[in-house]
């Protein structure tokens, strides 16, 4: 495990459209497959969009956990997934396939002291416009309301396929932190709070992080809301 320095200074994000976020219903489901289809399109398998078996499932184990946001002409533009887990799970190392039981949420533990992330999706079109951090809101305010202590996920680092000849990937986490270098999803992540807590090796396959995930955390109790 690598503690870093949890803080990387860029300007955050513009808000250039109004966005709505509410729960996940059942007649969304198939919004959110292609809203996935468009944010994941190959390189990236056929693994990487829920099946609408998931989808299902995640509504039946733990609905209030499943947010989608809206934008302005009322099109699902992001979706956001998570799951109760114990601090010992989610603190330790582990693969996304294991601490979500392949993503069918098999492993919620209803009484977890930690939200868990397991994926948040933002429209291709809609990226830098806040709409992750609007979900991010919307997931910290129910582990809020939940009792949770913190909130944890394995973040994935999209920019290191474009350094990983010059540098490890704990050394590439490092640089990010320390904000020399700038990740698409680690750099907004410790904006908003969250601190690395160590690396994923193997976490999912991924052709961008070459499979690799980081560990992050942030507190709920006695935190700034985002």
């Amino acid at each position: 495990m690598y503690l870093l320095n949890p803080y990387a200074l860029w300007p955050l994000p513009q808000q250039a459209m109004p966005i709505e976020v509410r729960g996940r219903r059942e007649s969304d489901i198939s919004d959110v497959r292609a809203l996935m289809q468009r944010a994941y399109p190959p390189p990236h398998g056929p693994e990487a969009v829920w099946a609408e078996s998931n989808l299902l499932a995640h509504l039946s184990v733990f609905p209030e956990g499943q947010f989608v946001a809206i934008g302005r002409d009322g099109e699902i533009i992001g979706s956001a997934t998570s799951m109760r887990t114990s601090a010992r799970q989610a603190m330790a190392g582990h693969t996304w396939s294991d601490i979500t039981g392949k993503g069918q949420l098999t492993t919620h533990e209803a009484e977890g002291d930690v939200l868990y992330g397991v994926n948040i999706v933002v429209d291709p079109a809609h990226q830098g416009c806040g709409v992750a951090r609007m979900l991010y809101k919307a997931r910290f305010g129910l582990a809020q309301e939940l009792g949770c202590r913190w909130i944890v996920a394995g973040a994935r680092i999209p920019g290191y396929h474009e350094h990983a000849e010059a540098m490890s990937a704990p050394e590439y986490v490092g640089a990010v932190v320390h904000g020399s270098l700038f990740d698409p999803t680690l750099s907004k992540q410790l904006r908003m709070g969250f601190r690395v807590w160590g690396m994923l090796p193997g976490y999912a396959p991924d052709h961008e992080t070459l499979d690799q995930a980081v560990l992050i955390i942030r507190p709920v109790r006695g935190a700034h809301a985002l």
